[in-house]
């Protein structure tokens, strides 16, 4: 894995290929380390890589079927939900791994604490808001992709650190 430092609070990991089975797996990995010590998760996808939605609603129906996730909302072009503390992350750690691959921009917040769902869905879908504005309010971990589809940026608060997310 290449681990690139930007400043003392963002990462970005890559390569991440969706057809490398290693790769999904290490991604995978990362999102279940950001995710232990964390309260809820808050996931807010936008602008799908194609225009097939089908494997938006596949992800959507087997999150249905699993239970746990809340306030599950597609509508064409955007999806969002989050997960609270209580579900067994590993089981939803693949789940993101196809959310990354499935649409060109994916906003995960693992937060320290739950948080008012509508104060962090509106700062994940405004367009001004940045991941440094989203951990300086909140505590926790942004996890994105910006341009480049096979890197994944994190962004932490002040009071966390990277040392969960090394993988070999």
């Amino acid at each position: 894995m290449n681990y690139n430092f930007h400043g003392t609070n963002t990462i970005s990991i890559g390569c991440f290929d969706e057809f490398d089975v290693n790769c999904s797996i290490n991604l995978m990995r990362i999102f279940y380390e950001l995710k232990k010590g964390t309260d809820c998760l808050y996931v807010y996808c936008f602008r799908l890589c194609s225009t097939d939605e089908s494997a938006v609603l596949k992800i959507i129906d087997k999150c249905t079927k699993m239970g746990g996730f809340r306030s599950i909302e597609f509508d064409g072009f955007q999806l969002s939900f989050f997960v609270d503390a209580n579900f067994e992350f590993k089981v939803i750690a693949k789940v993101l791994s196809e959310l990354f691959f499935t649409f060109e921009s994916p906003f995960f917040f693992f937060s320290k604490r739950a948080v008012n769902n509508e104060k962090i869905f509106q700062f994940l879908s405004d367009s001004g808001a940045s991941s440094s504005m989203i951990t300086s309010l909140f505590t926790g971990y942004v996890a994105y992709k910006e341009v480049e589809d096979d890197i994944l940026w994190i962004r932490k608060s002040e009071s966390e650190s990277f040392e969960c997310i090394r993988v070999t």
